[in-house]
C-alpha cells in the first residue's frame, strides 16, 4: 500500500508542477525486481526544480513517511524534467 500512494504522490506533483502552461507532457513510470530489491522511477519532462532547495511540503513529508514505511531510499531531483527514485528490499 505504501508504494501505491508513493506513485499516487508523485504522478500528482507530475501534473501539478510539470504541466503548467503546458497541452501536453511526459511521465515515464519503471518498476522492477532485482534479486530482493524493488527499484520505481518516475520521470517527467517538465521543467524540473532546484535540486539544492529544501522544500517542506505536505507532499514531500507524506513521500518521506510513506518510505519510511517501506524502509526505502529515495531520491527527488531533476533540472530538466523531475525525476524520483525509490529503492527498498523486499522482506519475507
Amino acid at each position: 500500500m505504501p508504494l501505491a500512494l508513493i506513485v499516487n504522490e508523485v504522478i500528482t506533483n507530475c501534473f501539478k508542477h510539470a504541466f503548467i502552461g503546458r497541452a501536453k507532457g511526459h511521465i515515464e513510470i519503471e518498476l522492477y525486481k532485482n534479486s530482493e530489491m524493488v527499484f520505481l522511477s518516475i520521470k517527467d519532462d517538465g521543467p524540473g526544480f532546484d535540486c539544492s532547495k529544501e522544500y517542506d511540503s505536505l507532499g514531500m513529508e507524506i513521500i518521506k513517511g510513506l518510505a519510511d514505511q517501506l524502509d526505502a531510499t529515495y531520491d527527488y531531483c531533476g533540472k530538466k524534467g523531475a525525476k524520483f527514485e525509490l529503492k527498498f528490499s523486499i522482506k519475507k
